[in-house]
């Protein structure tokens, strides 16, 4: 699987993952009663915003590939998480109020 890819592209490529199964999945878990922090347009806007054509800056394995976050990538993912829990405190069993 040589020309297969990890990372998710600007572009038609990335619409139409967008589209085929982001799109449905997070109102999909939502209706089922999770709580999703949805970090993909979080992670897009940072691609558009370095104009970087995939997030490839914040994986640490590249060949094979199999998608480990870097350090960057690990702060950057927790950074959103921490946005997240802080902005649904009340829905977080036991979260501490933000400061």
């Amino acid at each position: 699987m040589k020309n297969a890819r990890a990372f998710v592209r600007g572009g038609d490529t990335g619409r139409q993952h967008v589209e085929a199964m982001h799109r449905p999945l997070v109102p999909q878990l939502q209706a089922m009663g999770f709580g999703v922090a949805d970090l993909f347009p979080r992670c897009q806007a940072e691609r558009e915003r370095h104009g970087w054509k995939d997030l490839r800056a914040f994986w640490s394995s590249l060949e094979p590939l199999d998608g480990h976050s870097n350090a960057d990538g690990h702060a950057f993912l927790a950074e959103g998480v921490a946005a997240w829990l802080a902005e649904h405190a009340g829905r977080v069993p036991g979260a501490l109020t933000p400061r």
